[in-house]
Parts: structure tokens; sequence; C-alpha cells
């Protein structure tokens, strides 16, 4: 064994021991971490957070990925509490949206991707989102999320039954999309969850609140049939909610655009 052999062993060796003491002194700082994650001041959470994933590795913990998942169903509490005005500017600190909580919600994406966690799953589909972002689109493919959906379909505020109205109506279309290109090994909903989240959807449509019936025409137009067009020209003709703001009856709108689209799709269906 020549010298230089030897010399390039020992830098291997070294370099190995000093990634390996790096990492140790990282992980060491982790329960301290998970303990601020706790905070009851967001600032203090996303801060931890933030650490955590500079840390090399730190998913490969178990302990971590359970904090996380509990960290954005914490979140998903905070949002569903606060007051309604500051959810639609989101002035409860600059970066909560956009930084923090989308940060929080690629992290849970990975978790749920790469450790197949159904429950990493169900607190990102109760979060809040847009129902047109990327993350609506994503919980669009994962056949976990339907449960928690429906269940917020019926039972959580408008802001976020609403998107969740959405989303299922998304994972109906892009099966139905499939079945018609023969991509029958394509399968978000079976055929009997299917049939209750069209049910779901159509029962939403008599909610009393103007903002989850809007989303829930929207989400008709995408995976409602011939039979839903009477109530939706019912509401297109008669509904009594003007928009002062803009001048215009939205709900009469968003019902006739979702005519609209199932008319064009039946069309499409038949040729």
């Amino acid at each position: 064994m020549t010298l230089r052999y030897k010399l390039a062993i020992s830098l291997v060796l070294l370099v190995s021991c000093f990634v390996a003491l790096s990492f140790s002194q990282d992980m060491s700082a982790v329960p301290q971490l998970l303990q601020k994650l706790k905070s009851p001041h967001w600032p203090d959470r996303a801060a931890a957070f933030s650490q955590l994933m500079d840390i090399p590795g730190a998913l490969q913990s178990s302990e971590v990925r359970t904090a996380l998942i509990g960290l954005q169903e914490k979140e998903n509490i905070y949002i569903r509490t606060a007051d309604p005005a500051k959810l639609v500017d989101l002035p409860m600190g600059e970066g909560y949206s956009d930084g923090y909580i989308g940060n929080l919600a690629q992290v849970l994406e990975t978790i749920a991707e790469q450790y197949h966690d159904a429950r990493a799953t169900s607190a990102l589909a109760a979060s809040l989102y847009n129902p047109d972002s990327e993350l609506a689109s994503w919980l669009a493919d994962q056949k976990g999320a339907a449960p928690r959906l429906l269940r917020m379909l019926a039972h959580d505020p408008p802001i976020t039954s609403g998107n969740a109205a959405y989303v299922l109506a998304t994972m109906i279309e892009r099966d139905r999309e499939a079945g018609q290109q023969g991509v029958r090994s394509y399968t978000v909903l079976d055929h009997a969850t299917r049939t209750e989240v069209l049910n779901a959807i159509r029962n939403a449509l008599a909610d009393p609140n103007a903002y989850k019936r809007d989303w829930v025409m929207r989400a008709l137009g995408k995976a409602g049939d011939a039979s839903d067009i009477p109530r939706l020209e019912h509401i297109a003709e008669t509904d009594s909610n003007f928009d002062s703001a803009s001048g215009r009856y939205l709900q009469r709108e968003h019902a006739r655009k979702a005519i609209e689209l199932i008319r064009t799709r039946i069309g499409k269906e038949k040729q």
C-alpha cells in the first residue's frame, strides 16, 4: 500500500468522521426545536421549523416527521380560530402564508410521498389553500385525502369547505378523463366513494353561505352531469344575492358557467 493511498484513505475517514460529528451535533438540537414547535406564537414555531429543516437528514427521524405533522395540524386549528377578516388579508404577520405555511406544506408532501404517511395527507387536506393552487392539485391525486375532504365539506367553515368541494370535484374529473383516455390504472376514487362525493357536493348547493356556494357551483361544473342542470338553471334565473362591490349577481354567473361546462362536456362525450 503506497503512502499516497494511505493518505487518501485517511482523508476519507477524516471527512466521514467530521460529517458524522456534525450530524450528531446538529441532531442534538432537535429536542429543543421540537419543544419550540409547540409555542403559542407562530413566529417562534416558524423559526424552529426553519432551523429543523436546516439539519441534514432531519426527516429521517420519525420523531421529527410526527412533530411536523402535528405542527401542520396545529396551524390548521390556528387558521380556523383566527378572525375571518384576518384570513383574507393575512395581517397575522408577514411571511405566514406564503413563507412559513407554504414551506411546511411542501415538507409534508415529501413526508406523505416518501414515507407513505396518511396522517400527513390528511393534515394537508385540512389546511388553508387556494382551490386552484399546486397543493390542491396535488391533493386531488391522493386517494387518502377524500375522507378528510368529505368531512370538511360537511362540517368546516365556508372558507375550507368550499375548497374541499372543488378538490373533490377535481378528483372526479381526473378519474373521468383518465377513463376516457384508457388509463384504467389511474383511479383516485372507487365507484362508491365517487357517488358519495358527488351527492355531498350536490347537497352543499343548498348551503346559505355565498362563498361556499360559489365553489360548490364551480365543483359541479367539473363533476356534475345533466341531472344538475335544472337546479343550476333555477339559481341562474332567480338567485337574489347581489354583490354591491361589483354590481353583479355573482351566484347567477357561477351557475351559468357551471351549466356551460356541463353541456360542453356532454357534447364532447357524445362525439
